[in-house]
């Protein structure tokens, strides 16, 4: 009798006992299983740690976090059929082409990146009017990179620009007989962030370009390039420029203050986009000094 008990008891618990078993098992599974897949704010925490100064460390390990964007885009790009070889022929030079991985938004087609780049450049290059000034700007810089760049080798690394927003550049270099030129492009919508002509013995700059007067004192250009380059930042970027927050105050572009002596000058601008500041400065010195 007690047996039948038993077995009757059995028979009425155990759908009740299972079903404890397996909720038991998926609580296990989801706390103590490993992560199997990587997250966007892993990426960010690994390949920019916040440091208050940027470094090229942390491009170092951009590239690192490159190596999960190629292993994750695995996805076919319909294109890349056209091509024979990973690498063609652009008016700018060899592009190399790679899979990545775009977080958000319709990543730009490989084969109109360089038409990107070379619109992108003579926008940034020709935004100021020559004839204002009398010293070479930013539109002098257009026909002597555009001049070098096709008989340069470009070659180019996927990264993030800034990994705590999770989007994508393209990190393309340029090579020539005198110097190279590098710049960022966001991948989705084809904005240059930064550019970097030369490098200066404290580091590397972005938007780093020298200007060159013999003749007169920028006093009189001084207020009209100020605000043309604020226009600019601001336009361009979206970013809160004013003269507050740049590196020096404009009191310091007031380098070459005498009509009867020439002078020689240094323009900067920089754009840190780890730190996402834009800094504008200019030093000057006397030719006689």
């Amino acid at each position: 009798m007690k047996i039948m008990n038993l077995l009757k008891t059995l028979k009425t618990k155990t759908p009740y006992f299972l079903t404890g078993l397996l909720v038991l098992a998926i609580v296990c599974a989801a706390l103590f299983s490993p992560e199997v897949y990587f997250r966007i704010e892993d990426w960010a925490a690994e390949a920019n740690p916040q440091t208050e100064d940027a470094t090229l460390q942390g491009r170092e390990n951009d590239f690192i976090t490159s190596e999960k964007l190629q292993m994750l885009g695995s996805l076919d790009i319909p294109f890349l059929d056209n091509y024979s070889d990973t690498t063609f022929n652009t008016p700018l030079g060899n592009i190399r082409l790679s899979k990545t991985f775009i977080a958000s938004g319709s990543e730009i087609p490989r084969k109109d990146l360089s038409v990107t780049i070379k619109d992108q450049l003579q926008t940034i290059c020709t935004y100021f009017d020559p004839s204002t000034y009398t010293y070479t700007l930013l539109s002098e810089l257009s026909e002597d990179v555009m001049t070098r760049l096709p008989s340069g080798k470009m070659y180019e690394i996927v990264s993030l620009a800034s990994t705590s927003q999770g989007f994508v550049v393209w990190d393309v270099n340029y090579t020539f007989d005198n110097g190279t030129c590098s710049l960022l492009m966001d991948a989705v919508n084809g904005r240059i962030y930064y550019l970097t002509v030369n490098q200066n013995k404290n580091g590397y700059y972005a938007w780093q370009y020298d200007t060159w007067q013999e003749t007169n004192p920028i006093e009189e250009n001084n207020d009209l390039l100020v605000r043309n380059f604020y226009q600019f930042a601001t336009s361009y970027w979206g970013l809160p420029i004013s003269p507050e927050n740049t590196r020096y105050s404009t009191n310091n572009l007031l380098g070459c203050d005498s009509l009867e002596t020439g002078c020689s000058a240094e323009m900067y601008y920089q754009f840190d986009f780890y730190s996402n500041l834009f800094t504008f400065y200019v030093t000057s010195k006397d030719e006689e000094s």
